[in-house]
């Protein structure tokens, strides 16, 4: 056996290695991502009479569903081909091209569809929250178009590189500006959640003798998963900047792809958890309308009490 061999066959096995353990790692997620999914499908059937926000609701989490599957699958199809053997691989050149093209085109739309719906849910509570004030809703409808519309642009860009086989040159400054839109959206929705979770705090200090109300518990429900969601998009930057000079195959560009690979599920995690706090009656809208009941707008201690004892 030639020197060339024995690094051909030590290469393929380290590729084998980190590609086993990121899908490892995906399935893991995957199951726990199927579980929340059950939940939440399970709580939507089960809720009596079918609005038009339910069916939006179901509309998007079967999108998602749809697309983290799709997202699995190519994964496994890029391991399973990477797992071939050299003279198999030979023999299966052009089909084994077509199918890893495919999955890698279907990997880069089905990822941005995730990542897009996870912000629209992300806006979307943030809007709900702040529905009386026109220009934070305008603030956050700019914002989310532009991220769809960078997101969109960088998927057709990336397509256009894999079926032609060379990498366009504005590709990764739409990929940059995409992940920062990405960042931006989660940052300013969970800072508007958070602003306003401050204000109905302070405004209810006085009567609630520091304890939580209802309105506060989810609220920083949604604060929580934000900032989580943003740790680890700041961790997938992070690692994104330092694999440009790291080793192929190395700690750093594993570790990148664990983080993109967990970055990608909770995205996915993101509408499911919003549904199941729907359902089970538990968000801000259900509990305290903005239109009746306890209101958390800048209201003084003298009426938080006031609606404190109407309700």
């Amino acid at each position: 056996m030639t020197p060339e061999e024995v690094e051909q066959i030590a290469f393929t096995g380290l590729v084998n290695s980190a590609n086993i353990s990121v899908l490892i790692f995906s399935c893991a997620l995957y199951g726990v991502y199927l579980l929340a999914f059950s939940i939440g499908v399970h709580l939507m059937l089960h809720k009596k009479g079918l609005q038009r926000t339910n069916i939006i609701l179901m509309t998007l989490l079967g999108m998602t569903f749809v697309m983290t599957s799709l997202h699995l699958c190519e994964s496994i199809v890029t391991w399973m081909a990477a797992a071939l053997p050299t003279v198999l691989v030979q023999g299966l050149s052009v089909n084994l091209e077509n199918l890893i093209l495919v999955a890698g085109i279907l990997s880069d739309w089905s990822g941005d569809v995730i990542i897009l719906v996870a912000d629209t849910f992300i806006v979307w509570r943030a809007w709900a929250i702040w529905a009386e004030n026109r220009s934070i809703k305008l603030i956050l409808g700019v914002v989310l178009l532009l991220d769809i519309g960078v997101s969109i642009a960088d998927a057709i860009v990336d397509t256009k590189g894999l079926v032609n086989g060379v990498q366009a040159e504005n590709s990764v400054t739409l990929d940059w500006l995409s992940i920062v839109l990405n960042f931006t959206v989660n940052v300013v929705g969970t800072l508007l959640i958070a602003y306003r979770a401050w204000i109905h705090h302070k405004s209810l200090w006085a009567v609630s003798h520091n304890k939580k109300t209802p309105v506060e518990t989810v609220l920083l429900l949604f604060i929580e998963s934000g900032a989580i969601f943003g740790v680890v998009q700041l961790f997938g930057i992070i690692f994104q900047i330092l694999d440009v000079h790291a080793v192929t195959l190395g700690p750093i560009d594993i570790g990148r792809a664990m983080i993109a690979c967990l970055y990608l599920y909770i995205g996915a995690l993101t509408p499911v958890a919003l549904v199941i706090l729907v359902q089970t009656g538990s968000t801000y809208e259900h509990e305290h309308s903005f239109h009746h009941g306890e209101d958390v707008h800048c209201s003084t201690p003298e009426q938080a009490a006031s609606n404190q004892t109407a309700n």
